[in-house]
């Protein structure tokens, strides 16, 4: 979120956030975070935790992830039901890592990340995501 001692108009915060939500390119979102390092000040751990809320949506856009759910140190990936995977890369990547990747009958994807808390997690769950974005197709 972005604290009211960070921005204190609520019409700015509002406004804010609609362009956050609204950005549909990695580029345009880091232009976004820099306008408002440049206007606020070098931003808080809660908003340097929402820009990268909003990249990891962008990455999981890329590679057709309806969902994104993190519960007990594992990460589940549920995938747009018209997604077609690349069977033979999904494969690989899960033997490449068996304790790390599952793949379940219906498609949903199990990672259990190496690293579990904070902005390491979004930056290796994003770097996934990324990988998976060859992989999966319409």
């Amino acid at each position: 979120y972005i604290p009211s001692d960070y921005v204190p108009d609520s019409d700015i915060r509002l406004s804010l956030y609609r362009r956050l939500i609204g950005t549909r390119s990695t580029t345009h979102l880091m232009e976004i975070a820099a306008e408002i390092a440049d206007r606020f000040g070098p931003p808080p751990i809660e908003v340097k935790n929402l820009i990268g809320l909003v990249d990891l949506r962008l990455a999981a856009h890329d590679c057709w992830v309806t969902g994104i759910k993190y519960r007990k140190s594992a990460v589940t990936l549920t995938f747009f039901d018209k997604a077609r995977f690349d069977t033979e890369r999904i494969v690989e990547l899960v033997s490449e890592r068996p304790n790390a990747f599952s793949l379940s009958p219906d498609g949903t994807l199990r990672y259990r990340p190496e690293q579990t808390a904070g902005e390491a997690l979004v930056y290796d769950l994003k770097n996934v995501l990324q990988r998976l974005a060859s992989y999966v197709t319409l």
